[in-house]
């Protein structure tokens, strides 16, 4: 090596500071307000298992659904939060999603570096990785799946790395009913290489998924709820994604690159065992888009290739460092401290209501297990496998297309927490009840 190249090694290059940028990002959408009602019912979830020493098998959170058969899925992510909040409240959750979201961007970063062998590359679809990554960045237990799907394919990619995948998968069957996804991918990738000799590898994986506290059961959710999807499309996550928005434009670009790639022999015929199968994924669901860019990442990390940056020679290290710490300080005065986004949850409305049988939407369910706060429990949340046929009468309920009267009556609701100056606000005011509380978000009524 030559005294100049030495020279030329110890400065950075663009790319080399342009990785820091998706760290930024990462820590910027962690320490945002809780927004997540699924997430605080885990954490009750979470200290009823705890104190009964077994995970739950029937519904114990509500008063429409009461002890009916419903499995907590993600009872190893339950427990952790029970853990975690009972010494910290609400504080360890930004630092959560740091950990997880810098997690999957390094695993990431990493993945797409061993196959491009490029940091120009590597920053440029990391920094996409990032775009994809912050809105999707919830302390729900799907956060967990992010990393995992990356340990299955960076695993399956490593032939030496491929009997960690049991126990990837269990854990992933233990914390979310999405790890499904990961037995496909493996499942695709063995079809598409005809890699008999990883087939062992593939059956003790799916069978380490039914070893969890729930045994068969994690296999009967999933199968329930992929059953569902009439049901989920009331859901916006579950709705067919807008690929042109700015959020999730990242992915129409890695088609691009796909189709560019083919075009330059870079993407072989079993590729597209996968390529298809995950961008059908994509398309079918918003929450389907940043799993399916995961799992194809080594396809378009192969099909952008080996870019090279030959614009001058760097930054000199202590220039380099500098701004490093500039950028690396970028969040700091735009993180957010830990407490409920009071537009999501009606926080100040709470104290406004008796503790009797409530009408309210799937958001508000969640805030209300988590603060205890019905004897009776709550008329509805998010659990659409528990509610299914239950989130459309309320949806039309709350959009006043069909006659609120006949649900109250049966349920003996005499409450409601609804939208300020909503359709089901304006008729149940019509209908002479009266108004004791309202925001701008929320108001609460009763019967008398």
């Amino acid at each position: 090596m030559t005294a100049q190249a030495a020279v030329d090694r110890r400065r950075w290059s663009l790319p080399q500071l342009a990785l820091l940028v998706p760290w930024v990002a990462v820590v910027i959408g962690a320490f945002q307000p809780v927004r997540d009602n699924s997430f605080l019912w885990h954490i009750r979830a979470g200290d009823l298992q705890v104190d009964s020493g077994a995970v739950l098998t029937r519904d114990p959170f509500s008063f429409t659904r009461f002890d009916e058969p419903w499995l907590t899925q993600s009872w190893l992510a339950d427990v952790t939060y029970s853990w975690l909040h009972v010494r910290t409240d609400l504080l360890f959750t930004p630092w959560m999603l740091l950990i997880l979201g810098l997690t999957t961007i390094t695993l990431a970063a990493a993945l797409i570096h061993r196959i491009s062998k490029s940091v120009p590359a590597t920053a440029i679809l990391t920094f996409l990785t990032a775009i994809l990554l912050v809105p999707v960045m919830v302390p729900r237990p799907v956060i967990f799946t992010f990393p995992l799907l990356l340990l299955v394919v960076i695993g399956w990619e490593n032939p030496k790395l491929r009997w960690t995948l049991p126990f990837v998968l269990w854990i992933w069957a233990s914390v979310h009913g999405s790890f499904f996804i990961g037995l496909l991918y493996m499942f695709l990738r063995w079809i598409g290489a005809r890699d008999w000799r990883a087939w062992p590898v593939g059956i003790v994986s799916g069978i380490a998924t039914l070893l969890t506290a729930h045994g068969m059961g994690a296999a009967v959710t999933v199968i329930t709820f992929l059953s569902l999807r009439d049901h989920l499309e009331n859901m916006m996550e579950w709705q067919t994604p807008d690929l042109l928005s700015v959020v999730l434009f990242p992915f129409v670009i890695a088609l691009f690159i796909v189709i560019a790639g083919a075009m330059k022999g870079r993407v072989r015929p079993n590729d597209y065992w996968v390529l298809v199968p995950f961008t059908v994924l994509a398309l079918s669901a918003n929450r389907g888009v940043f799993p399916a860019w995961l799992a194809l990442l080594p396809l378009i990390a192969r099909a952008l290739g080996p870019l090279e940056w030959k614009y001058g020679r760097g930054f000199p290290t202590p220039v380099a460092v500098a701004t490093a710490v500039i950028i690396l300080a970028i969040p700091l005065p735009l993180a957010e401290p830990t407490e409920l986004q009071r537009s999501r949850f009606p926080v100040s409305a709470s104290a406004h209501l008796l503790d009797q049988r409530t009408f309210h939407d799937d958001g508000s369910g969640g805030y209300f297990i988590y603060a205890r706060q019905f004897s009776e429990g709550v008329y509805i949340d998010d659990r659409v496998e528990l509610y299914r046929e239950g989130i459309a009468e309320f949806s039309d309920i709350r959009a006043g297309r069909i006659d609120w009267r006949p649900s109250f009556e049966e349920w003996g609701i005499e409450q409601a927490l609804v939208p300020t100056e909503g359709p089901l606000h304006r008729l149940l005011a019509a209908a002479g009840w009266r108004e004791f509380y309202r925001d701008e978000n929320f108001a609460v009524l009763r019967a008398n």
